[in-house]
């Protein structure tokens, strides 16, 4: 089973060349959590070797043949070569079980939309083991651009009652059961200021000089993500009702 696939087809081989240094092994799932493409890149590596593809309806909706993704801007044609986008076999709308030998694997869209539309996680019980996607970031800033910071919070509350002893996050590096505190810390502050904001009735053109949280500005990719994260924040939360 792997739990997104990557941002190229070179990326997967790699990451299957480390996993068959561990066990020798046939990859026979492979599931995508969302719909940004440096999740699911890797598809058509697996995809050639027998793997089925399981995502979430967003990626239906989102990913087409022979598009121009992000992740080939960024990289640029030499590095992106051979990634090709290829179809899922299966789509996942609310809950899927899975059984892998003896291990039982399942796959659940906690709300309807938090960092995306239609994000899925993973969960391994017999372990206590919990792929998030991108629903929990650790060491770096999230983007609000495609989600919602109040439905990333259910989800965080909702990842909480899992009470996993393994917490696999779509990025950073830690993993254990308090992975998820820096996180909601972030998302929960922006929140907070930015009604306290609203109350006060300061305008969107000054909510990013308001809102700076500067404890958490060593995080990576604070200064590319986090005026755009309170500013998608300002809007979805003007729209609350009291």
């Amino acid at each position: 089973m792997v739990i997104d696939s990557g941002p190229t087809y070179a990326y997967a081989y790699q990451a299957y060349a480390q996993m068959q240094k561990i066990k020798k092994l046939p990859v026979k799932y492979v599931i995508n959590t969302h719909f940004h493409d440096d999740h699911w890149l890797g598809n058509s590596f697996y995809k050639n070797k027998g793997a089925v593809l399981i995502g979430p309806h967003t990626y239906v909706e989102n990913v087409i043949p022979g598009m121009h993704t992000r992740m080939k801007r960024i990289l640029g044609q030499a590095l992106f070569t051979p990634t090709k986008i290829v179809k899922l076999d299966k789509v996942v709308d609310h809950n899927l079980s899975l059984n892998l030998g003896k291990k039982k694997f399942e796959i659940t869209q906690p709300v309807a939309m938090a960092h995306t539309k239609g994000d899925l996680i993973v969960y391994l019980p017999s372990k206590k083991v919990l792929f998030t996607g991108d629903l929990v970031f650790n060491g770096r800033i999230t983007s609000l651009r495609d989600g919602s910071i109040l439905g990333s919070l259910k989800a965080l509350d909702m990842i909480d009652k899992y009470h996993a002893k393994v917490i696999i996050s779509g990025h950073g590096y830690r993993t254990d059961e308090n992975s998820t505190r820096e996180f909601r810390a972030y998302l929960s502050g922006i929140k907070k200021a930015v009604l306290k904001a609203q109350d006060e009735d300061i305008g969107m053109e000054k909510i990013t000089q308001i809102v700076t949280m500067p404890h958490f500005k060593t995080l990576k990719l604070y200064d590319v993500l986090h005026k755009r994260n309170v500013l998608d924040a300002y809007k979805e939360l003007e729209l609350m009702e009291d």
